[in-house]
């Protein structure tokens, strides 16, 4: 894998490889991330927190074909948590940054003024980029597209957010989002504005004999799969109807388990709106859904579950419309939509206990765009939640009403009814994420069964977490794997016709098992202990007092005793000596 390290400061290209031991050990993608990351903070601890680095990287995968892999990784120290933090966007980028001569690379420092990044045949260039200071991204995006006339451009960009620090501000490429962990804001703090991906159409990865037949072996299998197919119909806004009736989708900020107003859905919430269906680069499923409101506007991108539900129940909101415009101006701002969302339930929360005496009430939607943009400019009631739901209730005397788990905001899934997604929350590298350690038939109530109320969830939770490293780090995204999509068996086979290297499934499950425990090692070198290791009081003490999930509280305090037994770390949550040792990481 070629990369290139780009120092802000010197505006310098150093161009390097890495080795196959690192490959066959990281795999690439996240785990490449967590290993430079972690690799570099033993090295050097003060020059890792002057350099601050902020790195893209892509796998031996994505690029070459291979159905749903298709995900470009992001990895940075989260300004919202301290944490590591990793995030991951679908769309075109992968594709065309392998296009431009590279796999990745990684940003370092501070540019003396604002600069885009230009990436093409095999080269990179710094340009000057004061002129698009308070620009959307919408606006960036299409500004650098038209430098390029007749080429195909990915462009990675922030808006206002990044610029002004927002914690949660995202990266965005053409609707699609670097969303959770605030790593807009590190590009913010960098001053780089952009980053321009230009395509080679005629760079194309060098494969293995073989490869080609394995690609349609796995197109014809995922074409074969009913789930996979009514996925790419439904998309994840298919999840709202299954999830409410189960008692896992959190209404009123967390204080029910269901949402009344949705009893009655069927079908996709938004699809009066959706005018054209696609996909990301070389997926059979084609999930994304484009909407407009009106006949005459230029269509943008749909929103998913978590949008949906941030948005809506979440806030008491059934109103749809609402929902589509507040995704709309989150991707022009440059917002996460989940953090976003969770601090305006917050906010209304605050009102509706007298934490504060004005501000948005349940199901005010005239406010969202006021909102959101408050937020984006650090304005008002905005200016308090910019820096995530846990600094805003410290400074309101309200900690235990925050939503987040070691300081980022729920996404949501009610724990109380899948006890599984609880622990899973509460271990997860990055805070408070569901997609981690997401086990479908808990959540889904697909084969085979399993009972969701139970607390006996560890060793599962381990195996799905172990195995979404390996996905993440292969840039396969979560929706075209499983048993007829993307398994450890299918993604070893392929991963050896790509690399020349041979892989089984048991080599790609103790590489997921290793990630996992350098981004621990991360971690507790920035002070986390098991202390964060929790969920709100809420989910522990408080059951919800009606439906699927009425009576039920999450016991992770057993859960997690076992949790860390079965990972090979102390009571303290620290991998041990003899951890280390099985998965070569000491020393």
């Amino acid at each position: 894998m070629h990369i290139a390290r780009v120092d802000l400061i010197n505006q310098s290209i150093m161009d390097e490889e890495i080795s196959p031991e690192i490959i066959k050990a990281y795999l690439g993608g996240r785990g490449l991330g967590s290993w430079y990351i972690w690799h570099s903070f033993r090295q050097d601890p003060a020059a890792f927190s002057r350099q601050d680095p902020l790195i893209f990287l892509n796998s031996p995968l994505t690029g070459t074909g291979a159905p749903g892999a298709v995900k470009l990784t992001a990895v940075a120290r989260s300004p919202l948590t301290g944490a590591i933090g990793m995030s991951f966007c679908g769309g075109q980028a992968a594709r065309v940054l392998r296009q431009t001569g590279y796999d990745g690379f990684i940003i370092t420092g501070k540019a003396p003024r604002p600069l885009y990044l230009v990436i093409e045949d095999g080269a990179i260039s710094f340009r000057e980029a004061s002129s698009y200071r308070g620009w959307l991204t919408g606006q960036v995006e299409s500004r650098l597209q038209e430098e390029y006339p007749g080429q195909e451009v990915a462009v990675l960009s922030i808006g206002p957010a990044g610029e002004n620090g927002v914690k949660y501000a995202s990266i965005m490429h053409a609707g699609h989002a670097f969303g959770r962990g605030g790593l807009g804001a590190v590009m913010g703090a960098k001053n780089l504005k952009a980053i321009a991906l230009v395509s080679n159409r005629g760079k194309k990865p060098a494969l293995a004999p073989g490869f080609n037949a394995a690609v349609r072996e796995l197109n014809r299998k995922i074409a074969r799969s009913p789930r996979l197919q009514m996925f790419g119909v439904n998309g994840t806004a298919g999840n709202v109807k299954v999830v409410n009736e189960r008692g896992l989708h959190p209404a009123y900020y967390y204080q029910h388990t269901q949402f009344d107003k949705l009893k009655d859905l069927a079908g996709i919430w938004f699809a009066p709106y959706i005018v054209k269906r696609e996909g990301c680069f070389a997926c059979p499923i084609r999930c994304r859904k484009l909407v407009a409101l009106e006949a005459q506007q230029e269509p943008w991108s749909g929103p998913e579950y978590e949008t949906l539900w941030s948005f809506g129940a979440n806030c008491g909101n059934a109103n749809v419309k609402s929902i589509l415009e507040a995704n709309y101006w989150c991707n022009e701002y440059g917002l996460d939509t989940i953090s976003t969302g969770n601090c305006i339930g917050f906010l209304m929360a605050c009102r509706q206990r007298w934490f504060i005496d004005a501000g948005p009430a349940f199901g005010d939607v005239e406010s969202f765009a006021g909102l959101i943009r408050s937020i984006a400019y650090k304005e008002g009631l905005g200016a308090l939640v910019a820096d995530g739901v846990r600094p805003a209730a410290r400074k309101l005397g309200c900690e235990g009403l925050a939503m987040q788990v070691k300081g980022m905001e729920l996404s949501g899934y009610d724990p109380r009814g899948a006890k599984g997604m609880g622990l899973g929350y509460a271990t997860s590298p990055r805070g408070a994420c569901h997609e981690r350690g997401f086990i479908p038939q808990e959540v889904f109530g697909s084969p085979p069964p399993l009972d969701r109320y139970s607390p006996e969830k560890a060793e599962l939770v381990i195996r799905r977490q172990n195995e979404v490293a390996v996905l993440d780090s292969l840039g396969i995204c979560v929706f075209s794997s499983g048993p007829d999509g993307f398994d450890l068996e299918t993604a070893a086979g392929m991963l050896s016709l790509a690399t020349g290297m041979d892989f089984s499934a048991a080599d790609l499950y103790r590489c997921g098992e290793r990630i996992c425990n350098v981004e621990r090692l991360f971690n507790c070198a920035h002070g986390f202990t098991s202390q964060e290791d929790t969920l709100p009081a809420r989910f522990l003490r408080e059951p919800d007092a009606a439906g699927p999930s009425a009576g039920q509280v999450v016991e992770l305090e057993y859960m997690l005793a076992r949790y860390y037994k079965l990972r090979g770390w102390n009571e303290d949550g620290i991998p041990s000596a003899a951890t280390l040792k099985r998965l070569a990481l000491e020393g």
